[in-house]
């Protein structure tokens, strides 16, 4: 699986060349992800408050998400936030996908 993964440009592990399968998966590494695999186009910045926390390689992807509304921020001291490194739950997984289907489907 992580060969088939990779092989499909979902995923390229980390920088040192490793993998990390038992590691949890951020919020950062969740919207590269789904947003590849949708073959969405990384746009500019997010409009999240903390957007210069979310590595450069998941800004893009992160962006293009919050347009959808499929990525939505956590609501702190009246800003949404992204929470880059939050580890992301299988309910959230699930939200993120719920809503892009919703969105293709009202098209």
């Amino acid at each position: 699986y992580v060969e088939a993964v990779m092989d499909a440009g979902l995923m390229r592990g980390y920088g040192d060349g490793s993998f990390g399968p038992q590691d949890a998966v951020t919020r950062a590494q969740v919207v590269t992800m789904l947003s590849r695999a949708l073959d969405l186009t990384p746009v500019g910045d997010p409009p999240f408050a903390d957007a210069a926390e979310i590595p450069e390689w998941a800004r893009g992807h992160a962006a293009v998400l919050s347009d959808l509304d499929i990525v939505q921020g956590y609501p702190i001291d009246g800003d949404y936030h992204f929470r880059p490194d939050l580890v992301t739950t299988r309910a959230e997984a699930a939200a993120f996908l719920t809503r892009y289907l919703e969105e293709r489907m009202v098209r």
